[in-house]
């Protein structure tokens, strides 16, 4: 699902970039058109019990777009104020849910912000370091790459080998970590690797 968003990054940008003013207004329609894009396909490709990648994709759409004008307006926000607010909201909005199940809305509210209060907090949050900057850059792909084969794959050697639980989860961990971290600076090298995680400034040509 979320290599088909980053995928499509470069159309999303192109449409929401047309006017930065209206980009909540543009995004907003493009929420709508996803909603409607999923709900008349959803029961082609729904799986009983399960979560199909496509209809999936447009679901997460709309934390990609929240994600796009938090960007956009970011020299705009105080991180301070918005965290505070957010915080509130969300532990407002929790509360509300675990006593009226049936709003369904308010589930969506919970999850906004929940999502908004993690980035006000992080904003808040500076590093100097190089290398906490090349994983910062790096974090699309090292979440994307982890799962299932790499997790996979390791797990299936450290298990065989190491016998102690915590110290297997611990290994797993950082070995996880450090060949997503890898393998996702060396897609980013490839010509078009880039399209996958959207690291780097590329141009997108289209020919008939």
């Amino acid at each position: 699902s979320l290599f088909v968003i980053r995928i499509a990054a470069p159309v999303t940008k192109k449409i929401v970039m047309i006017d930065k003013r209206s980009a909540p207004f543009i995004s907003f329609l493009l929420l709508i058109v996803s909603y409607y894009t999923m709900n008349l396909f959803s029961p082609y490709l729904k799986i009983p019990n399960g979560q199909e990648p496509i209809l999936h994709a447009f679901w997460g759409f709309q934390f990609y777009l929240m994600g796009v004008n938090l960007y956009l307006f970011k020299n705009s926000l105080n991180a301070k104020f918005c965290f505070i607010f957010a915080f509130i909201f969300l532990c407002f909005s929790y509360a509300t849910k675990m006593n009226i199940t049936t709003l369904i809305f308010i589930e969506k509210l919970v999850q906004f912000s929940y999502l908004l209060s993690f980035y006000f907090a992080f904003k808040l949050i500076t590093f100097n370091n190089p290398l906490i900057s090349r994983i910062g850059k790096n974090t699309m792909g090292i979440f994307l790459l982890h799962m299932p084969i790499l997790l996979k794959f390791n797990s299936l050697i450290i298990n065989s080998i190491v016998k102690d639980s915590i110290l297997s989860f611990i290994l797993l961990t950082f070995t996880t970590f450090i060949t997503s971290y890898l393998l996702s600076m060396a897609i980013n090298r490839m010509p078009f690797g880039a399209l996958l995680f959207g690291q780097k400034k590329y141009k997108l040509e289209l020919s008939l």
